[in-house]
């Protein structure tokens, strides 16, 4: 009795392994046509940028991968450091593991609309330069309004600074408070 009631537990567990794998193919082949959806693929988006987290929920460091797509590299953005950085090195930092980092931001741009893409760049400083010519026209009125109200913004705060300062004057250093000319203290 034993002996088969061993022998059809160990024929439901090989049955259920086997509906497992049955199950764990489907899902997977439902993974690769969803990617092959036409409706899906309509739009070509590009990663264009990565933001990354290094540390416990209440507190960390932050850096960010753009992708150039004139230069057609990856930049790390690291506090005030800009470096050149790899597809590995953005991998390695963003899916955690070794380190307690990890990506929390992916930053999708559409390949077809080309004004999300500079191709004007500097020579000096070799990044990209925006055009506002290239935008939409409601988002370039928006975008000369907001640069309008920032600049004001700015002047009214200089004029605060400037009010708050107080008036610089050298005081004339007299005899008695030049401290060269005191005798040493022993």
């Amino acid at each position: 009795r034993r002996s088969s009631d061993l022998q059809r537990w160990r024929t439901e567990v090989e049955q259920d392994i086997q509906d497992l794998k049955a199950c764990i193919d489907e899902i997977n082949q439902t993974i690769e046509q969803m990617y092959t959806d036409p409706r899906l693929v309509q739009v070509p988006y590009r990663l264009h940028a990565v933001l990354v987290h290094e540390g416990q929920a209440n507190a960390g460091h932050y850096w960010a991968y753009i992708y150039s797509h004139t230069s057609k590299i990856w930049l790390k953005y690291n506090d005030i450091s800009v470096t050149e950085s790899s597809w590995e090195e953005l991998e390695r930092d963003s899916f955690g593991g070794l380190k307690n980092a990890s990506a929390y931001c992916l930053m999708y741009i559409n390949d077809q609309m080309p004004h999300f893409i500079s191709e004007h760049i500097d020579a000096e400083i070799g990044q990209g330069l925006s055009d506002i010519r290239a935008l939409p026209p409601g988002l370039k009125r928006y975008v000369r309004e907001d640069n309008w109200r920032f600049e004001q913004e700015v002047k009214e705060w200089e004029e605060e600074q400037a009010c708050k300062l107080p008036q610089m004057v050298p005081a004339a250093v007299s005899e008695s408070e030049d401290l060269s000319s005191a005798p040493d203290r022993k």
